[in-house]
């Protein structure tokens, strides 16, 4: 099994807009544990990690209202529009019973169902409709699997094993 590579932070919310006079923001939770955010905790933000605390936050929405430590007017929010806030990979615990965290498959082989290599894992994207594990085969080129039962025949993180269905045209040729 090849070693997935484990990030140093993990993306837990986007910065959307400032909302109002006072240093607040709406925040895009990407985390499915959003009772991270709540008065005093503390998040790496933009691409300087920079450590903030939240000093409030309330639904918005939808989303959050946020309000962190030095950023007390309209322009200081405005400022870290669209940037990320991420906490260390560490801090993140465990998943729940059955289930895995997406970086965890990066880096993984993945096989047809007959067992033949066809590439590894290099990302999961997001998508609306249903993520995506990004793969590359052995010659760099990059192809896309839907990661839905029509296509995954088998995924397990501790055994290393992504098995996919490869229907005609998902593969590169």
């Amino acid at each position: 099994m090849e070693s997935s590579v484990v990030p140093d932070y993990l993306e837990v919310g986007r910065v959307l807009r400032a909302h109002g006079v006072h240093g607040a923001f709406i925040v895009d939770v990407i985390t499915n544990r959003p009772e991270r955010f709540k008065s005093g905790a503390k998040f790496y933000l933009g691409p300087d990690r920079d450590t903030v605390t939240i000093e409030e936050v309330s639904p918005y929405k939808g989303r959050l209202l946020v309000r962190v430590d030095g950023c007390s007017d309209r322009t200081a929010a405005q400022h870290v529009q669209g940037q990320v806030l991420a906490i260390p990979t560490e801090d993140v615990g465990d998943p729940p019973k059955g289930e895995f965290w997406s970086y965890t498959l990066v880096g993984l082989p993945v096989t047809d169902i007959d067992d033949h290599p066809l590439g590894k894992v290099t990302a999961v994207m997001d998508n609306p409709a249903h993520n995506l594990l990004v793969c590359v085969d052995n010659e760099g080129r990059e192809w896309y699997v839907p990661m839905v039962t029509e296509f995954i025949e088998a995924l397990d993180v501790d055994e290393g094993i992504v098995r996919i269905r490869a229907i005609p045209g998902l593969l590169p040729e």
